[in-house]
């Protein structure tokens, strides 16, 4: 099987490529979330911001694997993880942080669709802010 990760030549992540800003990154990430949902892979790509001791901003590709895909992936997927334990507070922090790696990790559009779906799954539950 072909990891979905790589790039035509084999190298992974982007091969070298250049991006033109964070919407074409946001784009790549998306189509390689997608071809490694299709195959079944437990990862998900999302872009980070680092900070330049100068002030200046530095975007990152970030991959997550293992369990800090699966929580990600849970979300994106409906089945967001709630730790026991966790008071309501500590919970809802942890969810923001997924929600954040799952937007950076889609183009605008396909989020907002999944904005949509998850309002109207949760309209029947208490309210909770999703953006």
């Amino acid at each position: 099987m072909t990891n979905p990760l790589k790039s035509g030549d084999g190298t992974s992540f982007s091969g070298g490529r250049y991006f033109t800003g964070e919407g074409h990154m946001r784009s790549w990430c998306s189509e390689k979330n997608r071809e490694a949902e299709k195959v079944g892979w437990k990862r998900w790509l999302f872009i980070d911001t680092l900070k330049h001791d100068d002030g200046s901003d530095l975007l990152k590709i970030v991959e997550l694997t293992g369990h800090d895909a699966d929580d990600v992936l849970g979300m994106r997927n409906g089945r967001p993880l709630t730790p026991t334990g966790w008071d309501d507070s500590r919970v809802a922090g942890f969810h923001r942080a997924l929600r954040h790696k799952l937007r950076r990790g889609m183009i605008e559009g396909e989020y907002q669709a999944w904005i949509d779906r998850e309002q109207a799954r949760s309209s029947k539950a208490p309210a909770r802010e999703l953006v």
